[in-house]
């Protein structure tokens, strides 16, 4: 279908139109980029709560290490200070330096070093009960993300298969257009000319008188015009006129290529079977005459050819090609 050409049939009921497929495959396709997005923060939240875990479990271990060891170096202190090689009083042993001085240095030491490796193993017990709950509170946490993980997957899953579906149903659509078009121009085709090959066949039956020698001081007739079949085409080498200054990027090479496929199987000197619609891009008089085209699309080189396509896909994008403007996109 050529750059401008109007769409007016109807599909049946129980077969969407291109259009229709077009919107259900992007509303598909979002979903199932929505659900990409929404699997992708689950499986980042589980990553961040396995670290959070393997730390605490760090932390509990480290508590527990420190409590034993508060713990053994009390019972380390208290054996020193009050075992002596048997003596029935172990306070006599440690205290029984002439020193007053150093005695009362010795039940300083005992009675601090005592309390602060009390205090340091309640610490820690303290830190570990607090943690330890914690550290459950996390691990039903990530069984429960885990869960909401696997229905994200799923989703996911789900949402592929119903894209695969719509781009399935935009391919068949596509085929159906692609058929009713080509139906409606065999029967242009079949229809248009019937009137003149009845006529023209009639003509050449007829006889026709032999002409007359001419005579120079009979008044000459004026010159008849003579026309073309409108699938006519003189090609030119040079363009019909200046060619537009284009930008750099848009379609890639093989996506024109394969637009130009699409429209005209490649063919620069094609024309439509109504002869509306001319050239590798299939554009009508009006279309070509508004990009600075002159004359025949079809006979145009295609270097211009391709220049002005370029100029009206920047200008309208791929709409002018509604069936196979999808190669542009």
């Amino acid at each position: 279908m050529g750059a401008g050409c109007p769409v007016g049939w109807a599909e049946p009921a129980s077969t969407p139109t291109l259009s229709e497929a077009r919107d259900v495959l992007t509303a598909r396709r979002d979903a199932r980029l929505a659900a990409e997005t929404r699997l992708g923060e689950l499986v980042s939240d589980l990553a961040n709560l396995d670290r959070s875990i393997a730390s605490a479990s760090d932390a509990s271990a480290q508590l527990s290490a420190s409590i034993e060891s508060a713990r053994a170096e009390l019972r380390a202190a208290a054996t020193n200070a009050f075992v002596d090689g048997g003596d029935t009083d172990p306070m006599l042993a440690y205290l029984s330096d002439w020193d007053l001085l150093v005695t009362s240095r010795r039940l300083t030491f005992l009675e601090h070093r005592a309390g602060d490796l009390a205090d340091a193993s309640s610490q820690f017990e303290a830190m570990k009960r607090d943690n330890d709950p914690k550290l459950v509170a996390m691990a039903e946490a990530r069984e429960s993300l885990t869960a909401r993980v696997t229905v994200a997957e799923n989703a996911l899953a789900q949402a592929n298969a119903t894209e695969a579906d719509a781009e399935r149903a935009l391919t068949a659509a596509e085929a159906k257009a692609t058929a009713d078009a080509a139906e409606r121009a065999a029967r242009a085709a079949r229809a248009q000319p019937a009137g003149g090959a009845g006529a023209a066949t009639s003509a050449a039956s007829s006889p026709r008188p032999a002409p007359a020698a001419p005579n120079r001081n009979d008044p000459q007739p004026a010159a008849i015009p003579t026309t073309t079949t409108p699938r006519a085409v003189v090609a030119t080498d040079a363009p019909s006129a200046p060619l537009p200054d284009l930008p750099e990027g848009g379609p890639t090479p093989e996506q024109w290529a394969a637009l130009r496929q699409c429209e005209s199987s490649g063919n620069y000197r094609a024309v439509s079977a109504s002869g509306r619609y001319r050239g590798a891009y299939q554009m009508d008089a009006g279309t070509w005459a508004s990009l600075g085209g002159l004359g025949d699309p079809a006979a145009a080189p295609p270097i211009e050819q391709d220049a002005r396509a370029r100029l009206l896909h920047l200008r309208r994008g791929w709409k002018p090609w509604p069936h196979c403007g999808r190669h542009l996109q």
